[in-house]
């Protein structure tokens, strides 16, 4: 029996060899029955790999050449003005006046803007063009601007909340104060501290412009005291006391709370205090 079952396995060696191959032995036996196939796959392998370098070589290039026109377009958009008495860096074109200079600066970042509209880099660009627009005096261009950055981001991003202050400093500057008051007096009570200040200081302004005088004050006390060691709150306590006298206002009616934050505190704190 075990003679028979020998000769049986002899006979299946003999028979059916490849069973018993080596995988290298059955690539070579393959690719010498199947020659025209392999060139053909390592022709198509090799204008893949080629073709690879080229896309990634070409996006490199691409991304590089971006770069570069971006940081041309913001140096022209920071660039001097003769008279301004700031030292250009070497390379650095000085501009006779503002107009040329953000001409200049909104034909790259509008050309940049195009190519690359649906880029996340897009909102920046039009953040600059928005301001370029709003440093030529050009306050219409620079609110529709603004309006759609706001309408193309959330609501509480920095970038929208910028574009919001910008524009209703566009609309205060236009003489539309009844426009910007609104926008400032919402900027003021959001709990983003991104340009709070300023916008506590233009809500004042806007109210004092629009004969609110009593909020007005209400503004301006908020300032001088949430933001004493700043710049911007400088002469505010005096127009404060001009307000008051002009208006004949007694000193009780801008005794009010500074912040929502600042009053919700006073609520706590007078609460332990009852507490035994």
């Amino acid at each position: 029996m075990a003679r028979k079952i020998k000769q049986y396995r002899r006979k299946d060696l003999v028979n059916e060899p490849d069973e018993f191959l080596t995988f290298t032995e059955r690539s070579i036996e393959w690719s010498r029955s199947n020659w025209p196939t392999l060139i053909i796959a390592v022709g198509v392998i090799a204008v893949a790999g080629v073709v690879g370098l080229l896309i990634r070589s070409s996006a490199a290039n691409a991304r590089m050449e971006f770069q570069n026109s971006l940081m041309e377009a913001i140096t022209t958009y920071n660039s001097p003005v003769e008279g301004q008495g700031i030292q250009p860096t070497p390379g650095v074109t000085i501009f006779p006046d503002q107009k040329q200079k953000y001409d200049a600066a909104l034909f790259k970042l509008d050309k940049l803007y195009k190519e690359h509209s649906g880029s996340e880099v897009a909102p920046y660009l039009r953040t600059y063009i928005a301001d370029s627009y709003f440093n030529e005096g050009d306050y219409d261009k620079a609110i529709q601007e603004y309006t759609n950055i706001i309408q193309s981001l959330p609501p509480n991003s920095d970038l929208a909340l910028i574009a919001r202050n910008n524009m209703g400093v566009a609309y205060y500057l236009k003489g539309k104060y009844d426009q910007a008051y609104p926008i400032f007096k919402e900027l003021a009570d959001s709990k983003n501290p991104l340009n709070k200040a300023s916008a506590i200081i233009y809500a004042g302004r806007c109210a004092e412009r629009l004969g609110k005088a009593d909020e007005a004050i209400k503004y301006y006390k908020r300032a001088v005291a949430s933001y004493s060691d700043s710049t911007l709150t400088n002469g505010l306590k005096e127009t404060i006391s001009k307000l008051r006298l002009a208006s004949g206002l007694p000193e009780a009616t801008d005794e009010v709370s500074l912040t929502p934050q600042s009053q919700s505190t006073k609520e706590s704190q007078s609460t332990q205090e009852s507490q035994p």
